[in-house]
C-alpha cells in the first residue's frame, strides 16, 4: 500500500501470516527487501492503527458519491485488466501524480504467491477530493495515467460498499481474493519502488 498526501509519500507492507511462521516470513521478507537495497522497518501497532484510522471511512452518501470522516468526496478506481507487458517502476507516474495533489490519496495491492512464480494480484486506487466534480476529473485524470503507464483498464466505483472493501482489505487476517493472474516478475514491476 502507498499512502500519499502533502507530506509525502510512505511505502507499507502489509503481511497477513498465519500460524507461527509470522517472524520467519518477516524476516525472509526484510532479507530480500535489503538485498534489493530497501530499507524498512518493522512498523508499530500504534503507527498502523494511524493508518488505518486515516484510511477514508465512507460516512454517508453525498449526491452520487461517497463522503469520509473529514467529508471529503471518495473515489475508487479497480483495476479490472492489466497490461501483459510490464517494466520496473511502471507505477512512479502515478505516484509521482498522487503527490501533487492537495488530497490523501492510496495505491492498495493485494499479491497472492501460487507458487513457481506465478501469482494473482488485485489493485485498486482510492483518491478523495473537496468535491464529487473534483472527484470526477481527478479519477479521469487518473483512469488515464493507469492505462498510459500500466496497460491498466480501470472502473470507478463510487459505492460506500467499494470503499469499504478495500478497506477491509488491509485489516489484519484478511482474505481478499486477488482475481488478475501474473507471473511474480510482472507484479513486482507494479510496485511504486
Amino acid at each position: 500500500m502507498v499512502e500519499v498526501t502533502a507530506k509525502g509519500c510512505r511505502r507499507w507492507l502489509l503481511l497477513h501470516v498465519e500460524g507461527e511462521s509470522g517472524d520467519v516470513t518477516y524476516h525472509r521478507v526484510v532479507s530480500k527487501l535489503r538485498d534489493a537495497g530497501l530499507v524498512g522497518e518493522l512498523a508499530s501497532a500504534k503507527s498502523v492503527q494511524r493508518l488505518m484510522g486515516d484510511f477514508p471511512r465512507p460516512i454517508k452518501g453525498v449526491g452520487q458519491h461517497v463522503a469520509d470522516q473529514e467529508g471529503r468526496c471518495v473515489v475508487t478506481l479497480n483495476v479490472r485488466q492489466l497490461g501483459d507487458v510490464t517494466q520496473p517502476g511502471m507505477t512512479r507516474a502515478l505516484v509521482g501524480w498522487l503527490c501533487q495533489r492537495d488530497h490523501p490519496g492510496y495505491l492498495v495491492m493485494d499479491f497472492h504467491h501460487a507458487g513457481h512464480g506465478v501469482g494473482r494480484c488485485d489493485l485498486a486506487l482510492v483518491l478523495t477530493a473537496r468535491t464529487d466534480l473534483e472527484g470526477q476529473r481527478a479519477a479521469q485524470e487518473a483512469e488515464v495515467l493507469m492505462f498510459e503507464g500500466l496497460g491498466a483498464v480501470v472502473e470507478q466505483d463510487t459505492r460506500r460498499q467499494a470503499v469499504l472493501r478495500t478497506l477491509k482489505r488491509l485489516l489484519p487476517g484478511s482474505r481478499a481474493r486477488a482475481r488478475l493472474p501474473a507471473c511474480a516478475g510482472n507484479i513486482a514491476d507494479l510496485f511504486p519502488v
